[in-house]
């Protein structure tokens, strides 16, 4: 046996300080080594070490006053730590060994489902691990709010995470500043009372009610009140606001009630009579109906429209016979990525011809055609009719579902899946409608081309008149049970990480734009600029130089004196004016000889981009456009938004106000010119600029 003892740490004060800590150390020191001889045994020996005397001596196999070795220790020790890999069923063993390493002797996996089944099932019965579910997380730790949408997202997680899991933290912060929801798509059971009391009291309680204690909850379980609807129903109050009606008498009286169990009846009722529906749930009111009459609904809403003005342009001219009918959709701006605003209409043509808009930015050209194919499902004649469509995926859905494929699976995450499902529940209730497929914009002269022709002038017509018609019915009823949602965009099916993605992007340029006004690029040419300088070229200091311009850190002269870095902010090159980046790429007369020979390929490229696509002399519209080249690099307020050029940011001149839209997006490809040769301008004049700078810095030291 071995032991060791140290110093402490004393205090001590007053005048005499010093001389009563010395005989404290002292007292100490003596009282350690008696203790320590005392309670070993007659051989053991002392060893009295003084550290001043020999301050890197080895004791207990370690360094004693050597910090370094003390640091080299634990940097190897937290370097070569690994993490041990356990599995499921390891996890779930190893605790009831004996042995640990006599596991290493089953080299295979067994399966974890197995070993948590009961032992009835010819299972292991081991309990499975500890998990929180959104229940737990909803009624544990905030108070019956559901964390996920409108009011649970007001809340910060942030100081949970020993209780629930990081990635739930995260992913919940991040929804809340996105303003995005995952939100339920049936709250039916609230109206019926299909929850618990003390899911209710918990409501009230976060709402800022006072509710009875825990003991009234359970007193009101043991007489049959443990669902909402056993204490109360629903009822329309004043001002058309559905509020909890409790009887006064509490049910089921015949059982024999206390009168301590009445006065918590009492207590209860009095704050279930104060619960207000909003505090439920969140979202339209429709999600409070059962999913089969909203559909219901949904679909009566569709039969009616052929009689409604607004939506109906009376029944087409060609000859349909009652039986043929055609659907299509359109969406303006045909080009707009997912997160952007954009106008969906939905049109059929046959027996009755109808125009209807699709809800929500989130609605794309598919939304478009899959609503016309139910509304051509729902309108037509079930004992014989033919459907023409031109989307190829809709008529082969329609294929499969008639042959008996199983699609729920694929169904589950594929985008428009509501779509898909509503079409899928019309096919099975139709099995004489035939769906064929029609190509789309040729000439053809038989019946379903035409008729398509006519449903797709339908719709893109009504592009210009949104306002007259009326919205489709959104099939809320028939998505997945929680389904992501946003203010704007409406139900969100489509790829949600791409969706996020976008979001996110948009949510970082308008943070920039607002604190940056060299990042406003409204103003500019708003076509995006190539993407090979930044993501395919084998340089990439072009790109550096033009991060390091537009977050406003680039090391000119002016900034480096204001942080402290250099002597003066003036130009180094005997300008006399600020040395910023303005200066730096449009004046500074260092660089002009760069800027010109710049000016003339760029002016020659131009020239001889039109000769090539419109003919050697063909100039006349494209005047205004030589003169932008020839004035991109400097200061005129002609070409350039706000009187001087901005090109070492990367942007151009509004183009569009030189040259009609249309000549310029289909003559002349804007990226083949006048980009790459102004952010290689940029390059070559701060390459030049720093590689000089850093000369005149080794000149001066030496």
């Amino acid at each position: 046996m071995a032991e060791a003892t140290d110093d402490s740490y004393l205090f001590g004060a007053g005048r005499n300080a010093i001389t009563a800590l010395q005989r404290f150390c002292l007292e100490a020191e003596r009282f350690q080594y008696a203790y320590g001889w005392l309670s070993t045994g007659r051989s053991a020996r002392s060893l009295l070490w003084d550290h001043c005397l020999c301050p890197h001596w080895n004791f207990l196999r370690t360094k004693v006053d050597d910090m370094k070795a003390r640091y080299d220790t634990l940097r190897d020790f937290i370097s070569g730590f690994m993490f041990p890999r356990f599995s499921v069923v390891a996890q779930s063993i190893i605790p009831r060994l004996s042995d640990a390493s006599s596991l290493d002797r089953f080299p295979f996996r067994p399966s974890s489902k197995l070993l948590s089944l009961p032992t009835s099932h010819l299972g292991l019965g081991f309990p499975q691990m500890a998990a929180l579910t959104l229940a737990d997380w909803q009624c544990y730790y905030n108070g019956c709010i559901y964390p996920l949408d409108e009011h649970g997202l007001t809340r910060s997680f942030t100081g949970s995470y020993g209780r629930i899991p990081s990635t739930w933290i995260q992913a919940q912060s991040l929804l809340k500043t996105l303003q995005l929801s995952l939100r339920s798509t049936d709250s039916s059971s609230i109206l019926t009372g299909d929850f618990s009391v003390s899911h209710a009291l918990g409501v009230c309680r976060s709402a800022g009610l006072e509710i009875p204690n825990n003991h009234a909850v359970r007193a009101l379980a043991t007489r049959g009140i443990v669902q909402l609807r056993d204490a109360g129903r629903w009822v329309i109050g004043p001002e058309a606001a559905a509020v909890f009606d409790v009887p006064d008498i509490p049910p089921l009286v015949a059982q024999g009630w206390t009168p301590g169990a009445q006065r918590q009846w009492r207590q209860v009722s009095e704050c279930l009579g104060q619960l207000r529906l909003r505090w439920l749930f969140s979202g339209d009111l429709a999600l409070l109906v059962p999913r089969t009459i909203r559909q219901q609904y949904a679909e009566d809403y569709i039969r009616a429209l052929p009689i409604w003005t607004f939506a109906s342009r009376g029944p087409s001219l060609l000859p349909h016979g009652n039986r043929v009918w055609a659907s299509d959709g359109s969406m303006s701006p045909a080009s707009a990525i997912v997160t952007a605003p954009k106008n969906v209409t939905a049109a059929v043509a046959g027996a009755a011809n109808i125009v209807v808009r699709v809800p929500g930015w989130n609605s794309s050209i598919l939304h478009g055609e899959l609503m016309g194919g139910v509304m051509s499902l729902l309108l037509c004649n079930p004992a014989d009719s033919h459907i023409h469509a031109d989307l190829l995926s809709l008529v082969n859905f329609v294929s499969d579902t008639r042959s008996g494929d199983k699609a729920d699976d694929r169904l589950r995450y594929c985008n428009t899946r509501s779509y898909f499902r509503w079409i899928q529940a019309c096919v099975r209730r139709r099995p004489s409608t035939m769906v064929h497929h029609v190509k789309a914009h040729t000439d053809g002269r038989s019946l379903p081309s035409r008729l398509n022709a006519e449903a797709d002038r339908l719709a893109s017509s009504a592009q210009r008149s949104l306002s007259t018609l009326l919205a489709a019915p959104v099939p809320s009823f028939l998505m997945n049970p929680y389904t992501f949602y946003a203010p704007q965009h409406g139900w969100i099916e489509s790829n949600i990480q791409q969706f996020v993605d976008e979001l996110l992007v948009r949510k970082t340029v308008q943070v920039l734009e607002s604190r940056h006004l060299r990042l406003r690029h409204e103003l500019y040419d708003p076509r995006p600029p190539p993407q090979y300088p930044y993501v395919r070229a084998t340089s990439a200091y072009t790109a550096v130089v033009q991060l390091y311009a537009r977050c406003g850190q680039l090391p000119t002269g002016d900034r480096l004196a204001s942080r402290g870095l250099a002597a003066r902010s003036l130009c180094r090159y005997g300008c006399r004016t600020i040395d910023d980046e303005h200066h730096i790429f449009i004046e500074c007369r260092r660089f002009h000889k760069l800027r010109e020979e710049a000016t003339v390929s760029v002016s020659r490229l131009t020239a001889t981009r039109i000769d090539d696509t419109l003919g050697v002399g063909v100039h006349g519209d494209f005047g205004p456009l030589r003169t932008a080249a020839e004035l991109l690099f400097s200061r005129d307020g002609s070409v350039w938004p706000l009187g001087s050029s901005t090109y070492y940011l990367g942007y151009l001149p509004p183009l569009d106000a030189l040259l009609s839209a249309v000549r310029f997006d289909t003559v002349i490809a804007r990226e083949k010119f006048l980009s790459g040769i102004s952010k290689g301008l940029a390059s070559r004049i701060f390459g030049l600029y720093q590689k000089e700078r850093r000369d005149a810095e080794i000149k001066r030291t030496r």
